[in-house]
């Protein structure tokens, strides 16, 4: 007997502590179960809002100094092609944990996968209770993306070629741009992210008393949670019910779709996806910006036509000796003087085919056009011409003189132009927004002149002969002609008929026609006739169009417009090739002042209404 009231002495302090052991281990678990049937706050029900019973029951179980790490602090990472969803920890005091919890969590289930937690040993009263939890969980978009100008800053970060319409307007569009992004960003603040979640958990329980036992921390055991959102495929952030390509990386301001430059037009839609816009109305395009690369016009008008034509200098003539040297003897010659008809009118038909160049504003760009123009233009003397010049008659050398008294051309003009020109159109936006365009077009064309001409003229041919004064019985040729010389004998029509103007010197040049074919002179001879006038050169060209488009499409400027054009073309000369010979024997054809070698010059200013297509 005194034996086992001894061992009972010895071993009840260990009986007692055992005792007290297995009471704190019970305690514990109890802790630990109500951790978990509390632990969502009520927020797996169907009503989304914290039960306040089982958040009483959550808040009971915690040291009023315990610190909880948040594990549904969701973040959205931005990546260039593939974004992604992160757990940023953050260990935060009770108090705070449970305000954000409630606050922005929804739907929340927790799902313990331990089939017993792994429970340490008491150590200076503190219990590590190990356990891991697979999470469903809700959280809105005004929380999920709280910091949005730090998530808009990471995502420009992957689109640096931006550009805008011009440096002047670049600090301008650039915050415009920035704040669209933030816009739809935050657009649809309500919707719902779903996630899902596992991770592992250190809970830390303190003994307060041999009846109390409080939970002091709980702490994640690393960064890896193998976090997934439920409803974004893709990882761009828009969610597969705002997404219009759930498979696709896209960006927030075109639904999912991939924008670069942020305007809301979907890259694939964007005419210019490196250029931001402030309106989607233009492709994607800024309002000043064209999304066309071709236009084709046609129009008709009327225009004002200078076609001067001037007559050749006496040494710019053709009249050759038989070495081929200059026959012209210009102290006996008159050049005369040609009255020009000034400003004519007449029609005017043509189009317009541009290509525009450039990946963005496609403001230049080169045409290639066919414009018809017709008029009729009258050219008559005013001061007869006199050439005069070196020939023979086969025997003998003389001055041949063709004076022409009178002519009258009427030239109808058929002008075909085909200008190749640079071009360069914008849109001024002061009147009609973007509907009004101004296109400017500048360069050369190659510019054929197809002629007629209905001529009148009546020309007296004569010879002016030289006697030798020396031998006084040849006939010779001096260089210089004396017209006081008595030894000249002038078979002229103006001279014979100041002597005796009956029979006159009509009848005399028939006498010596029929005495010898070579004395090939005529009185007041007519022509008449017609003949055709083509001419091949070169003209500057230079144009102006007011557009005004009246169709509806994506953009303001496709389809179809009205233009109001000026345009002007010059001719700095157009004269013949060759030196000019009007006529040279009687039995010779006219040869038309419109192949005289002067410089004669070309110019037109038409003005014109038509259509514009551009596509």
């Amino acid at each position: 007997m005194k034996y086992k009231i001894a061992l009972l002495v010895i071993l009840f302090p260990l009986f007692i502590r055992a005792q007290s052991v297995s009471q704190l281990d019970t305690l514990a678990v109890k802790v630990i179960q109500d951790l978990k049937a509390s632990w969502t706050f009520g927020l797996d029900n169907s009503n989304k809002s914290v039960d306040i019973r089982t958040f009483n029951k959550f808040k009971a179980l915690f040291d009023k100094n315990a610190m909880i790490d948040d594990e549904y602090n969701y973040q959205y990472i931005p990546g260039d092609t593939l974004g992604k969803y992160i757990i940023k920890i953050v260990s935060k005091p009770f108090d705070v944990y449970a305000h954000d919890v409630a606050l922005e969590i929804s739907r929340l289930k927790i799902v313990n996968t331990y089939t017993k937690d792994s429970i340490g040993n008491w150590e200076n009263n503190v219990l590590i209770v190990k356990t891991e939890k697979n999470i469903l969980a809700e959280k809105q978009r005004k929380f999920m993306m709280k910091d949005v100008d730090g998530l808009t800053k990471s995502i420009i970060h992957f689109h640096l070629e931006i550009e805008f319409p011009s440096k002047k307007s670049k600090p301008g569009d650039s915050l415009k741009m920035v704040d669209n992004l933030k816009k739809m960003i935050l657009n649809n603040p309500d919707s719902v992210y779903r996630f899902s979640s596992k991770s592992t958990s250190y809970i830390s329980l303190i003994k307060i008393n041999d009846s109390t036992i409080r939970i002091g921390s709980i702490r994640s055991a690393g960064k890896s949670f193998n976090l997934t959102c439920l409803n974004d495929f893709d990882g761009d952030g828009v969610l597969n019910g705002e997404d219009s390509t759930k498979s696709k990386h896209g960006d927030f301001t075109a639904h999912g779709r991939p924008d670069y430059d942020f305007d809301g037009v979907p890259d694939e839609d964007d005419k210019c996806e490196h250029t931001y816009s402030e309106t989607t109305k233009n492709e994607g395009c800024p309002d000043a910006y064209f999304i066309t690369r071709n236009q084709s016009d046609g129009f008709i008008g009327v225009q004002f036509n200078s076609a001067d034509i001037n007559l050749p200098e006496l040494n710019q003539l053709d009249y050759r000796d038989e070495s081929g040297n200059d026959a012209m003897d210009v102290l006996q010659s008159k050049k005369g003087v040609l009255q020009n008809p000034g400003i004519i009118p007449g029609i005017v038909v043509g189009g317009n085919f541009s290509y525009y160049f450039g990946e963005n504003g496609k403001n230049a760009g080169v045409s290639i056009g066919f414009s018809y123009s017709g008029f009729k233009a009258v050219y008559q003397l005013t001061e007869p011409i006199n050439y005069t010049y070196k020939s023979s008659d086969g025997t003998n050398y003389y001055r041949r003189q063709v004076l022409i008294n009178a002519l009258n051309e009427e030239i109808k003009y058929n002008v075909y132009n085909i200008p190749v020109m640079f071009s360069y159109r914008l849109k001024p936006g002061f009147i009609g927004g973007n509907k009004l365009i101004i296109n400017l077009k500048a360069g050369p064309s190659l510019i054929l002149f197809n002629n007629s001409t209905d001529y009148n003229a009546r020309i007296d041919f004569g010879g002016l002969y030289q006697v030798d004064s020396i031998r006084k019985d040849v006939i010779t040729y001096y260089d210089h002609f004396d017209q006081s010389s008595k030894w000249n004998i002038l078979l002229t029509s103006q001279y014979i008929n100041s002597q005796n103007p009956n029979p006159g010197s009509a009848d005399v040049f028939s006498q010596l026609y029929s005495a010898s074919a070579k004395y090939d002179f005529a009185s007041n001879k007519s022509y008449l006739g017609t003949k055709l006038l083509t001419r091949t050169t070169v003209a500057v060209n230079i144009g102006c169009d007011l557009q005004y488009y009246f169709t509806k499409g994506k953009a303001p400027e496709n389809g179809f417009a009205v233009k109001l054009g000026a345009h002007l073309v010059y001719v700095p000369s157009y004269g013949g090739n060759q030196n000019y010979e009007p006529i040279d024997k009687t039995t010779d054809e006219y040869n038309s002042i419109y192949n005289s070698s002067a410089k004669s010059i070309y110019s037109a200013l038409g003005f014109n209404l038509g259509f514009v297509y551009r596509f």
